[in-house]
């Protein structure tokens, strides 16, 4: 289902699925989300339509169960039901999904035979990570041809999945909808523009690009990619902000993952508020660009994959408030994306498709977020990291992948039969055990601290308190929402800014080190707060 950002997926898929499962006798839906960002907004616009609450199941760690009739059984209950995966509807993450083909334990076995009957949605499927596509492709074929499952891809950003070198075996006539081009035409609420320049925009002159906007319309988001770039931009806007005339000054927000679910979530509800008749300016890394239902005016998007432009696009007159509005693209002097491979590539192969589209836009149907366009662009980057869609492996095993692991798993089978002479014959080849171990959908090179904002400075008491093992879970649940992840690039800098509860297993954070504005600082001194 390719349809424009804002054109209706959740629902429209939904639809679709109800129907294909009462015709077929499927015996359950499954609406796969990559994000947890959005799945709150998913799952309530869902349970909104279909009612029937006791029938539908979410699985991710944003869910809190209702207990408070009877907490140990509801806990229980609910844990079972997450085990089994036998409700009529689940709603759960790519992250459930894959871990459940893919991770060792017994959790996924409980579950995976559930998929089989099934329609499964997955949404926003052009997030799925560049290291599982290969495992993603022939476990989707598997499903879908032994199993007899039916798969829905969801995006506005339909990545060619069937051109790898593991493809997916799409059906005769895939697309739900017809004449895609045209519908794209038809939904077109906005225009891309090209505005990099040689050497690129420093935190100063974005801030003044920024401004010039501002100047036109009354909302501008700002998305870049790095939290350090996002820091920078909204200090900038701060400081410019006290020295414009009182009637044109502009509230200003930053989202970054250095802040908690629930700060962010704060801000996102309090910034659709204020945009309703305030001059709003929202710097944020590109957590708000994939189906967080909000609009602004105007979009300024840090250059990045062609993917995650469009998505950002869909930030900008969602609704059709305007007849069409103005996306900018824009290239940010010292943004360090030399770790962040995808943005890094995607980079690369959004500059080939802009330097095509100059040379002959019609090419293109004369639209930078057309479908065509959209093609180019994941040519060049399926191609550029053909050779990462095996998942490596990591450390002493670099040199193995886990699809080989999974399918011939050829240097365990010659090891076998150096040692036992080819007998008995093989069944079952693979590395099953060794797989499960290595298998993360996110590379865990980070550290989770609770952080004292709203009710997470109490839950910091509590867990640090006298408490049985069943609160503690609890305690625990809740603080996820109350949490960021921070990388363990400098050790001694992180051991100043937490406090160990528990015997050191846990994290918090200093309350010092996190502040409205940004959360996560890195310096004692409180930043100055704007006034909203």
């Amino acid at each position: 289902l390719s349809v424009p950002t804002g054109g209706g997926k959740t629902l429209s898929s939904l639809r679709y699925a109800l129907e294909h499962a009462k015709k077929f006798n499927k015996d359950r839906i499954f609406y796969i989300i990559p994000f947890t960002t959005i799945i709150d907004q998913n799952a309530k616009e869902i349970k909104a339509i279909l009612g029937h609450e006791d029938m539908i199941l979410e699985h991710h760690s944003n869910y809190f169960a209702d207990y408070s009739h009877d907490e140990d059984d509801g806990q229980e209950n609910y844990e079972l039901l997450t085990e089994r995966w036998d409700s009529p509807i689940i709603l759960t993450t790519m992250v459930q999904f894959l871990d459940t083909l893919f991770s060792g334990g017994t959790q996924g076995v409980r579950r995976m035979h559930n998929l089989a009957n099934s329609v499964i949605i997955f949404d926003e499927i052009q997030a799925i990570p560049i290291k599982c596509i290969n495992m993603f492709n022939s476990a989707i074929n598997f499903l879908s041809n032994i199993c007899n499952a039916t798969i829905i891809l969801c995006t506005a950003t339909q990545p060619l999945l069937s051109a790898t070198e593991m493809p997916l075996k799409l059906s005769e006539n895939p697309n739900i909808i017809s004449d895609i081009h045209e519908k794209f035409k038809q939904f077109k609420r906005v225009n891309l523009v090209d505005k990099t320049i040689v050497g690129g925009y420093d935190a100063a002159s974005l801030k003044e690009f920024i401004l010039d906007k501002m100047e036109h319309v009354k909302s501008v988001l700002v998305i870049v990619n790095t939290k350090n770039s996002a820091k920078e931009v909204f200090a900038e806007l701060k400081k410019a902000n006290t020295d414009l005339p009182e009637e044109k000054r502009y509230l200003i927000f930053h989202l970054s993952t250095n802040m908690c679910p629930s700060h962010r979530m704060k801000i996102l509800e309090d910034m659709r508020e204020k945009l309703r008749r305030e001059r709003v300016i929202c710097v944020s890394t590109q957590l708000i660009e994939a189906g967080i239902n909000i609009s602004f005016e105007c979009v300024i998007r840090s250059l990045a994959g062609l993917d995650n432009i469009a998505q950002a696009a869909g930030r900008c007159n969602r609704h059709g408030e305007r007849d069409c509005s103005d996306v900018y693209i824009v290239n940010v002097d010292g943004e360090n994306v030399s770790k962040l491979v995808d943005i890094k590539e995607g980079q690369e192969c959004t500059r080939r498709v802009l330097h095509e589209f100059k040379e002959n836009p019609s090419m293109f149907y004369n639209d930078l977020l057309s479908p065509k366009a959209m093609e180019r662009y994941y040519k060049y980057y399926f191609h550029e990291r053909k050779d990462q869609m095996n998942y490596t492996l990591s450390r002493s095993n670099r040199d193995k992948s886990m699809y080989d692991l999974l399918s011939g798993n050829n240097e365990g089978v010659n090891a076998f039969n150096e040692r036992n002479g080819n007998k008995p014959d093989l069944m079952l080849k693979q590395a099953f055990k060794t797989a499960g171990n290595e298998f993360q959908v996110i590379d865990q090179n980070n550290i989770g601290i609770i952080v004292p904002y709203g009710e997470g400075e109490n839950l910091i008491t509590l867990i640090n308190g006298a408490c049985n093992l069943s609160e503690l879970k609890q305690y625990l649940k809740s603080a996820q929402q109350f949490s960021v992840n921070l990388f363990e690039t400098n050790e001694r800098k992180l051991e100043e800014m937490v406090i160990r509860i528990k015997g050191g297993a846990i994290l918090a954070l200093r309350k010092e080190f996190y502040n409205d504005d940004v959360g996560v600082t890195f310096e004692k001194a409180p930043m100055e707060f704007c006034n909203r």
